[in-house]
């Protein structure tokens, strides 16, 4: 293909990303998805799961089962108000479809993670190891607003690796966070979606070069949803530093995800959560 072609297709999906995350609580419509991207209603859901990987139905239920796992650990919300924004008639539809995706029924999957703490058995996974990273040069797309939406920053991310030809393998992808989502306005937050930028290719049209620096991190592996990773970063301030005779440094929180949350159950992502520390 082309490499203007290539931009073509990304340039038009892009419109559609933007709009599934602006209205996620809609029925996807692929006639209007198929309009705003400016293609034929015949192609574009063949056009959509050729270049994303996943048909839009799935798209929207990845998504939104994302934002209703954050929900169940956030807020006290009954059960079939969260079902009821997912996209779920009932409750048991609901609790069906979040165990098959996340391995725990909802109740069960807000108990383990809502505590702020790690669970007796997930201590075992928390191997926290001190190493140096960096200094790296990074293509980056910035995100406002929750954490938990930052999925909206990546997706345009690859897109724009698709517009430059470029394959993904080989490249690391990291999640940048300024601010602490305990003290900060939602709608204040700050971060990054960010990968390993190409040689010889140019951060441009809404991508941006972040440079990081070398610097000395503590870094935990977290396995399991991105919806749990409070509780490791909790244990990790609250406990892990303190113990150790470590303060923070003067530097943001990373996160490197090591598998595609596309085709990996949440329950197996892995992600290394890296606190800088202070010299």
């Amino acid at each position: 293909m082309k490499r203007s072609t290539q931009q073509l297709y990304a340039s038009r999906l892009e419109k559609v990303i933007i709009h599934l995350h602006q209205h996620l609580d809609a029925d996807p419509d692929l006639y209007r998805l198929a309009d705003i991207a400016c293609l034929s209603p015949y192609h574009f859901h063949r056009v959509w799961r050729a270049w994303m990987g996943e048909t839009v139905t799935e798209t929207v239920r990845r998504l939104r089962l994302h934002r209703a796992a954050g929900e169940l650990i956030a807020s006290p919300k009954p059960l079939a108000l969260v079902a009821n924004r997912a996209g779920y008639e009932s409750p048991a539809a609901f609790s069906r479809a979040f165990r098959q995706a996340y391995g725990l029924p909802p109740n069960s999957f807000r108990t383990a993670h809502a505590s702020g703490h790690p669970t007796e058995e997930e201590p075992n996974m928390y191997n926290v190891t001190i190493e140096e990273i960096g200094p790296f040069t990074l293509a980056s797309v910035p995100h406002t607003g929750s954490y938990m939406e930052i999925s909206h920053a990546f997706e345009r991310l690859m897109l724009w690796t698709q517009k430059q030809g470029v394959s993904l393998e080989g490249h690391r992808m990291f999640g940048i966070y300024y601010s602490d989502p305990q003290s900060v306005p939602v709608n204040e937050l700050k971060s990054a979606a960010a990968m390993t930028l190409p040689a010889g290719v140019k951060a441009d049209n809404g991508v941006e070069p972040l440079q990081i620096a070398r610097e000395r991190y503590a870094t935990l592996e977290f396995i399991g949803p991105y919806a749990g990773l409070a509780a490791a970063y909790n244990w990790l301030y609250s406990e892990w530093l303190p113990k150790n005779g470590f303060l923070p440094g003067n530097a943001p929180a990373t996160e490197e995800y090591l598998n595609n949350p596309r085709n990996t159950p949440p329950t197996e992502l892995r992600t290394l959560i890296r606190i800088p520390l202070a010299s």
